[in-house]
């Protein structure tokens, strides 16, 4: 029908929110339950034409304390009214508590507030403590209930990347899905930014960077009218205000900083929006003048910032550090892909050469064909591919902990540009290949 195919977390939560509440031997107490769970799977209720309200992950929560908001009415009073929200997590520890980023499920019913998960028999009670585990929380209401309702989804802890493949490590979407509702009135605006994070670059005493754009979006309904605000002295943006859809100018000046690694924030908020505010992390780094060090936490001390990994790239501080405590990994599980990046702008009519310590061990056998790839790129500031500089691959594998000096690679060839140095790793489907990377240097 042309339709999307629906993602994981909206099946999970379509079909939790049609189950049947068992009763008898075996059965009975409080949803969710574990001689039950949400109770017994009921597809006539699941594809049967009552009014819903969807949400499959078209919303981001972009930092703890961000919500999603919509309201509506409960439009027959024959049929209950049931709110199921669903998130596919971040990828956890092995060991102690699995999970990640915590989303809470709020439903407001005439005035009576009803927390996910906290039930009496089959049915929601008002009162109780928000859950802090599960990845799915309903509000079910019995048939008789009318009126109007609002649904929150609060990040209550968003401390890992549920969105990978963006700029954003820590971010988390959901599906959300509500039975026998109907959004009401007017539909509500909701903020879209693209991209959802910025990253500026400029060597100390030099000149600005160039200013990026910023597109502001209605993705709800009505008319979206923003205002923007900076959180930094340095971070300005074009427009104070404006109607969406926009594309102002986000701008940093440098004047006055010394080298190192700056955080700032564009907040753009809008009167009646879903998701207001949303905010926009900036990042600026500011290389050092002349020929020092052009990479900035090459070490990985204390933390991976200012690198933005994704996929399963992980900073550690395990057992197998080249020097100090912190490292990365890429790689690491089977099927994968990962990558971190740094932007740097490597001076005019300066020679600048990269080198890192890197140490490659797998659980292929040895002598076993190339299955598993280390890629050492030069972006640019968007993600295209300028540059290759060298490969490696399981075959390049040795003790875990054995590190070796990889480079120097020339980066002359991009004298006066500001661009990422990338690593990136991918993984086939069996025996996982682990690359380490420590001690990055550009000078």
């Amino acid at each position: 029908s042309g339709l999307n195919a629906p993602t994981p977390a909206l099946i999970k939560a379509y079909l939790m929110n049609s189950a049947a509440y068992m009763s008898g031997t075996g059965a009975g107490g409080n949803l969710p339950s574990n001689s039950q769970g949400m109770g017994r799977m009921d597809l006539g209720r699941a594809f049967d034409g009552t009014a819903r309200v969807i949400v499959d992950q078209s919303q981001v929560l972009g930092a703890t304390g961000a919500t999603y908001t919509t309201s509506g009415t409960i439009p027959s009073s024959s049929a209950p009214f049931r709110v199921t929200l669903a998130w596919t997590d971040a990828p956890g520890p092995t060991t102690g508590a699995p999970y990640v980023n915590n989303l809470d499920l709020e439903v407001t019913v005439n005035g009576n507030l009803y927390r996910g998960n906290v039930f009496t028999g089959a049915n929601s009670a008002t009162g109780g403590t928000a859950d802090a585990k599960n990845n799915a929380e309903s509000v079910f209401l019995p048939a008789g209930t009318t009126g109007t309702y609002t649904i929150t989804v609060r990040a209550s802890n968003i401390a890992g990347d549920g969105v990978p493949g963006n700029a954003d490590t820590t971010d988390q979407d959901f599906a959300l899905l509500a039975y026998n509702a109907q959004t009401g009135g007017s539909p509500s605006p909701t903020i879209g930014v693209s991209p959802s994070s910025l990253s500026f670059s400029a060597t100390a005493g030099g000149a600005n960077p160039a200013g990026q754009s910023l597109s502001i979006t209605n993705t709800g309904g009505g008319t979206l009218n923003w205002t923007a605000t900076s959180n930094q002295a340095w971070l300005s943006i074009a427009a104070a205000s404006g109607t969406a859809p926009s594309t102002p100018t986000v701008s940093v000046n440098i004047t006055g900083l010394a080298a190192g690694t700056y955080n700032g924030a564009i907040s753009i908020s809008a009167v009646g929006a879903t998701n207001t505010p949303v905010s926009v992390p900036v990042t600026l780094t500011v290389n050092p003048a002349g020929g020092g060090q052009l990479i900035v936490n090459g070490g990985f001390e204390g933390s991976a910032t200012p690198w933005i990994l994704s996929g399963t790239a992980v900073y550690s501080t395990g057992a197998f550090p080249h020097g100090g405590t912190g490292y990365t990994i890429l790689g690491v599980s089977n099927s994968s892909s990962s990558a971190e990046y740094q932007t740097i702008t490597i001076p005019t009519g300066a020679t600048r050469n990269l080198t890192l310590w890197l140490n490659i061990s797998t659980s292929e056998a040895a002598g076993a064909a190339i299955f598993d790839r280390f890629f050492i790129e030069v972006r640019s500031t968007s993600g295209t591919l300028l540059a290759t500089l060298a490969t490696f691959s399981n075959q390049n594998s040795g003790t875990a902990g054995v590190y070796i000096l990889r480079g120097p690679y020339s980066l002359s060839a991009f004298a006066g540009q500001t661009v990422r140095i990338q690593f990136r790793a991918t993984n086939d489907i069996t025996l996982p290949t682990s690359f380490r990377v420590d001690d990055v240097s550009v000078q």
